[in-house]
């Protein structure tokens, strides 16, 4: 499975945001950091299936992921290199479903 993220520096701390493909790193990005503030570090896109890797670049903010993005990204979802593929990709689904749900209807 893979998706989009952005990774804010906020406050001095970088938060990543994963969210569907279906959304452009531009809008996600600027929803948020308009309500929460910080500024965009990095941003690409994540496979979450097996290990977290994000690689690539975002096209819309015209910047790269990042070397340490996919050590940090798994630290936070707690991702273990040995953990069962369809609990990863459940856990993965429900996150997705959430952050869709949070963004509101799709365009």
């Amino acid at each position: 499975m893979s998706a989009k993220y952005v990774m804010l520096n906020i406050n001095g701390l970088d938060v990543p945001i994963i969210f569907p493909d279906t959304l452009g790193h531009d809008e996600v990005s600027e929803a948020i950091i308009e309500r929460l503030g910080g500024e965009v570090a990095s941003a690409g896109f994540v496979k979450l299936v097996e290990k977290t890797e994000c690689y690539g670049n975002s096209f819309s903010l015209r910047i790269p992921s990042k070397e340490g993005d996919s050590a940090l990204m798994g630290r936070i979802l707690d991702v273990e290199p040995d953990m069962d593929k369809e609990f990863l990709q459940m856990r993965v689904e429900r996150l997705l479903d959430r952050i869709e749900d949070l963004s509101g209807p799709s365009n």
